[in-house]
């Protein structure tokens, strides 16, 4: 099978992800249908779970360096009131040498975090080509609808007849189609076309096949009229999830029907899958804390509008991604709360001191990072307070988060507790 559909077409940069993850899920519906089982929701939700897995290295990395930045962000907070509402240019370049010290102490780097997510963007942009276009990429899916695909290829005008069933509202179409009927009749190569026409024939809705079997060249033909049903039932029988086509919106099925579910639990699981995401020490009237609460918030109440409006195949990788995160997240914080962050640290010092060594710079001893933390703390005036602190265990449980006396996270705590203090003075 060729594959010469829009994304690989295009040239664009998401042409090998997609390939790749459209090999993917062709091994997964081999694999299901050497069982007997060709169905597309059900070969999406196993491709989910299957995509999401191998993306987990990215995602503990991504969680090591918020469980860092939770640990810092006190210190971080101090920084930031320090310089507040100084915008000279000096105090600017002051509080940003002061906040890369802060991160070259700890041994991280404050682009971490974002480096699985740019990672992870292509790969997710590249899934929902795949979704979009799964006949290009699993030849079984395929081949149920060559057979028709040729019988209409062979009807003279056949483009210009469908694109008028396009205006007038008896076809739709999820996707442009790499080629426009218009210009069927004039497409000389022959593979493009069929692939064309197969692409349009895997976007048909129940209406869109009703309306072909009143063409009078398919109505007057017994071969074409059978070789239509056959691939309409074979459609049908890959399409249909619990009762659901997913090549169908919920719009078009009617907010009455069960398909309206399908935007609820991806809104509801996604809104979810924030609550359980590990929540940063940052102030929660800071700028950044308000942008992400309102994140948290918005998307998911796009994704179910989107929900709506996307094929139910779009909106069922969603779900399925959604539940996958939850429990994953689940374990994920269950293996970072028995991470000791001092520990943590410690490697990724000993990564940061051997790019130093190579640049010939001093190597950051783990040792160092507690007594700037316990300087940090430490004042004239209450001195003996932080020293009792610090010699009591105990102080680090009155929150939600147990901490051992004399680590960092304990020392970054007391800061903030100390920040806290001095602000209601």
């Amino acid at each position: 099978m060729s594959l010469i559909f829009l994304t690989q077409e295009n040239g664009s940069i998401l042409g090998p992800i997609a390939k790749v993850l459209g090999q993917i899920l062709e091994w997964l519906a081999d694999f299901l249908n050497i069982f007997g089982v060709q169905n597309t929701g059900i070969t999406l939700i196993l491709f989910t779970f299957l995509v999401n897995t191998l993306m987990l290295p990215l995602t503990i990395k991504q969680y090591k360096f918020q469980k860092i930045q939770s640990s810092l962000a006190p210190e971080l907070a101090r920084i930031q009131k320090k310089y507040k509402n100084k915008k000279d240019e000096a105090s600017m370049r002051k509080q940003q040498e002061e906040t890369q010290e802060l991160y070259r102490r700890y041994g991280a780097n404050p682009m971490a975090g974002c480096l699985p997510m740019l990672i992870s963007l292509p790969i997710l942009f590249a899934l929902y080509r795949v979704v979009y276009h799964i006949p290009a990429y699993v030849g079984i899916y395929y081949d149920q609808y060559t057979t028709f695909a040729k019988d209409l290829m062979s009807i003279d005008g056949i483009g210009n007849t469908l694109a008028t069933a396009l205006k007038e509202g008896h076809i739709a179409l999820s996707q442009p189609l790499q080629v426009g009927f218009e210009q069927w009749a004039s497409t000389a190569d022959h593979t493009v076309l069929q692939n064309n026409v197969v692409e349009f024939l895997s976007q048909l809705k129940a209406t869109g096949w009703d309306f072909l079997k009143t063409i009078p060249e398919i109505a007057n033909n017994a071969t074409y009229l059978a070789n239509l049903e056959t691939t309409k039932a074979a459609a049908e029988h890959m399409n249909t999830f619990l009762g659901l086509n997913v090549v169908e919106s919920v719009m078009s099925t009617g907010i009455a029907s069960f398909a309206v579910i399908i935007p609820i639990l991806a809104g509801g699981l996604q809104y979810l899958q924030t609550k359980l995401m590990p929540q940063s020490n940052q102030d929660p009237d800071s700028p950044m804390a308000s942008t992400m609460s309102t994140m948290n918030i918005v998307m998911p109440l796009m994704s179910a509008v989107f929900c709506f409006m996307f094929p139910i195949g779009v909106g069922l990788y969603w779900v399925a991604g959604s539940l996958y995160r939850i429990i994953q997240q689940i374990f994920v914080n269950r293996y970072m709360d028995r991470m000791d962050i001092d520990e943590l640290v410690k490697k990724n010092l000993e990564k940061q001191n051997k790019k130093r060594e190579k640049q010939g710079l001093k190597p950051v001893r783990f040792e160092d990072i507690s007594k700037v933390n316990t300087r940090e703390i430490e004042t004239v005036e209450d001195k003996a307070k932080v020293k009792k602190k610090k010699n009591e265990p105990s102080d680090y449980k009155r929150s939600d988060v147990s901490y051992k006396a004399s680590s960092i996270a304990a020392n970054a705590k007391l800061l903030g507790n100390k920040n806290g203090e001095k602000g209601e003075k």
